[in-house]
């Protein structure tokens, strides 16, 4: 089986994802341009992943079109997308769709600094705010352009997955 690239979108950021087979259940899986070797198998309700010697158990879902991962008590939402299918759907704009739109938190972590304020216009793909989850800071941005309607978080809150972070119109 040939390596394969995926987009997994996490509310309005987009991670590419490689999945290059290297020997029977072991995988080099690239996430963002981090390389790591991992032991993935099959167990009854989800997967068995060894990483740098340490063991993960997984639970994964199907949400509609979104994955619910469960890890170490935090639970996760996605979409795990085929490179090509995150290319059609950028060039048909769809991320660029008017009316109210609401950010909420992809997951659990905590809020570092809200870059807006309530009345400020934004553009497409503009820093809203900085949510650190994992360890790694994650500018959240916006889907497309509009005016912040509420800004329902401040720096230092911590957030759960799925809570509403700010709206815009």
């Amino acid at each position: 089986m040939p390596a394969r690239t995926f987009v997994a979108k996490f509310e309005d950021r987009e991670v590419p994802v490689r999945v290059e087979p290297l020997s029977g259940s072991v995988y080099r899986v690239t996430i963002d341009g981090e390389s790591r070797d991992i032991d993935a198998r099959r167990v009854p309700g989800g997967l068995s992943l060894l990483v740098e010697g340490r063991n993960h158990e997984v639970s994964l879902a199907r949400a509609g079109e979104d994955l619910d991962l469960l890890l170490q008590n935090r639970r996760f939402r996605f979409k795990l997308l085929s490179e090509e299918r995150a290319r059609r759907l950028a060039a048909r704009g769809r991320e660029d769709a008017g009316g109210r739109r609401e950010i909420k938190a992809s997951m659990p972590g905590k809020v570092v600094d809200v870059l807006v304020a309530v009345g400020d216009a934004v553009e497409a793909k503009q820093g809203l705010l900085v949510l650190e989850a994992m360890k790694m800071e994650n500018e959240i941005k916006a889907p497309g352009p509009g005016a912040v309607k509420e800004v329902r978080v401040a720096r230092g809150q911590a957030v759960e997955t799925g809570e509403l972070l700010l709206v815009i119109e």
